[in-house]
């Protein structure tokens, strides 16, 4: 079983100068410090939290915006900073996306003399991030843009997809979007326009009775023609706006992966990511392998809600298994979540001051990442059992007493079990033949 500080230096934690270290300080945003780590493994004979935190990473490696190869769909409430940081200790490569953020909500805050700090902080160690943003004004998304390239952004994406009544009825953006690609063209050319890193776009196959693949072609075609948008990010269904709920929207609609494979065929100047149905890393490795009817290949596969559901069953190999390196950042859960543990407990009181919240929000925001860690393994309902205790209760002072106090519901086994590792069951007779369903980790 590796250190929590092996951990960390793989992805970046440890290891490098601290010339450019950016820290959240909860009262003038970002500042340079002095980057430590305890390298201890949580235990069931631990008896105090885990107090000081680890440093946050430094600047990302140059050409990481190749993590494309697999990324983490952007979702509303999930993936935000706490979430990332998980999912970055789990994967150094992976390309992880921040929660759609509302043009008009930057733009309202920045006028009022308000920090965006709460909206568009991150680690460095999260590197490569994207900032995903929802709007239909040119002006109001390049002004959103300006605003945020001082955080440092990997790549900024124009939400026109989400089919949610809240963004692409009332808000007439999102979806809604895919409608008017000369208004997307405007406001692509706008954000590249405002922006120093690359503008990309998330989209449906179409939407309501705009669903044919010429349209979609005649969508790619008019809002990158002439401009620096080179990727797209497709989510391989129709969207309706109107009789299909969100989650309908995300089930309902018959998937057309073909689609995307022949976009990469007519666009072999552009860049097709495919998001959409994908649960784990192998049918993510099948996509990247495969080739379309006409020789088209993806740039790269989209996993969403698994990836948040069941973070370590989705994620933890991706490494090895996606791109091909040596080892995984993380050999163990104990081990990830010693770090995570760590990580979070160093800012609870920054985040509380700059948020104006209790501290006990802040671990509620914290710890909701880890609910499904053990997804379908034993202990993993006394697991959440646990969690959702003690955030209930309020008596927790930091995630580390929380995360221990749960670990002690699952088993060693599968605590120190390797991301490779695969859960077993078969059931045993015994001497007096009596059956017993029982479980092992296979390597």
């Amino acid at each position: 079983m590796g250190s929590v500080k092996q951990c960390l230096r793989r992805v970046g934690v440890l290891g490098r100068s601290t010339s450019g270290g950016r820290v959240f300080d909860g009262t003038s945003g970002l500042r340079s410090v002095e980057l430590c780590a305890r390298s201890g493994v949580m235990t069931r004979s631990s008896t105090t939290s885990l107090g000081t935190a680890a440093g946050e990473g430094q600047q990302h490696e140059e050409g990481t915006t190749s993590s494309s190869l697999l990324s983490v769909a952007p979702m509303m409430e999930w993936t935000d900073v706490h979430y990332r940081t998980l999912a970055r200790l789990m994967t150094r490569r992976t390309l992880l996306y921040t929660e759609m953020i509302v043009d008009k909500t930057l733009v309202f805050q920045d006028k009022a003399g308000n920090s965006l700090d709460r909206y568009l902080h991150f680690p460095e160690l999260q590197h490569p991030v994207v900032l995903q943003l929802g709007g239909n004004k040119a002006s109001e998304l390049e002004a959103a843009v300006n605003l945020a390239v001082a955080y440092g952004y990997d790549e900024i994406n124009l939400n026109c997809g989400c089919p949610s009544p809240r963004v692409s009825g009332k808000g007439c953006f999102g979806a809604a979007l895919m409608k008017e690609p000369s208004t997307v063209r405007e406001i692509v050319e706008s954000m590249a326009r405002a922006s120093p890193v690359p503008v990309t776009v998330k989209c449906r196959l179409g939407v309501d009775d705009n669903d044919t693949y010429p349209e979609l072609v005649e969508f790619v075609k008019r809002t990158s023609e002439g401009l620096p948008i080179h990727h797209y990010v497709i989510h391989a269904r129709k969207a309706f706006l109107k009789g299909l709920s969100p989650a309908q929207n995300r089930n309902v609609p018959p998937l057309k992966y073909d689609w995307v494979y022949q976009l990469s065929q007519d666009f072999p100047h552009l860049q097709f990511s495919l998001n959409g149905g994908v649960q784990n890393l192998e049918e993510a490795r099948e996509l990247l392998d495969r080739r379309g009817e006409a020789g088209g290949r993806l740039h790269g596969v989209m996993i969403g809600r698994a990836a948040y559901q069941r973070p370590w069953h989705t994620l933890s190999d991706a490494d090895r298994a996606i791109y091909g390196e040596s080892e995984n950042p993380c050999t163990s859960r104990r081990q990830l979540l010693t770090a995570y543990s760590q990580l979070c407990d160093g800012k609870i009181e920054a985040y509380s001051k700059a948020f104006g919240c209790k501290p006990g929000q802040v671990i509620r925001k914290m710890v909701k990442p880890l609910l499904g860690m053990f997804y379908a393994e034993p202990g993993t309902s006394k697991w959440k059992k646990s969690l959702e205790s003690m955030l209930q209760s309020g008596s927790a002072k930091s995630v580390g007493e929380i995360v221990l106090k749960g670990m002690v519901h699952i088993p060693e086994e599968i605590l120190d079990a390797s991301p490779q590792a695969k859960l077993v069951h078969e059931t045993r007779t015994d001497d007096e033949g009596n059956k017993k369903r029982v479980f092992s980790m296979v390597e």
